[in-house]
């Protein structure tokens, strides 16, 4: 079963001077994501789906094919520039899937902090684009990266 899903992540970042800094990462013209430890087989690639009233200034989006199989397995796209630069406020993703209903989840690296604990954002898709907007909680550490992860248990009973 291959299950498409398509994001367009918008981070919202407070930088020096109380200026509001605005990044599409979707845009993967200038913005590099690579496979991490992942057993389901996928891909990732820029296209131009995106939403009806987005603020996509290069207007793409990036579509994720990920070909799920029997059993456990998971596909996650991490950013190869592990360092966000400035303080994260707010993280916005419009998302869609097409297929069958596939949970995704971002995961939050924070700076300084104990892996063992997780910090985590989950999406439920639709097959319409939908805006998700996320507050960084306050009490949270200092935000240093994330990762999209999805997977899919597939069972059979006999």
């Amino acid at each position: 079963m291959i299950i498409r899903n398509y994001f367009v992540l918008i981070l919202l970042s407070q930088l020096c001077f109380a200026q509001e800094a605005v990044r599409n990462l979707a845009d993967l013209n200038s913005i590099a994501w690579k496979e991490e430890w992942s057993t389901a087989k996928g891909s990732f690639k820029a296209t131009k789906d995106i939403p009806t009233g987005a603020n996509v200034d290069k207007q793409s989006s990036m579509a994720i094919n990920i070909a799920f199989e029997t059993g456990f397995q998971y596909y996650n796209l991490g950013l190869v520039d592990k360092k966000i630069p400035g303080k994260i406020k707010s993280m916005s993703v419009w998302a869609k899937r097409s297929g069958a209903a596939v949970p995704l989840t971002v995961g939050f690296k924070m700076k300084n902090h104990p892996k063992d604990k997780k910090f985590e954002w989950s999406l439920k898709l639709t097959n319409d684009w939908h805006r998700f907007h996320f507050e960084i909680p306050g009490d949270w550490p200092e935000l240093e990266s994330f990762s999209l992860t999805s997977a899919r248990l597939d069972y059979r009973l006999i």
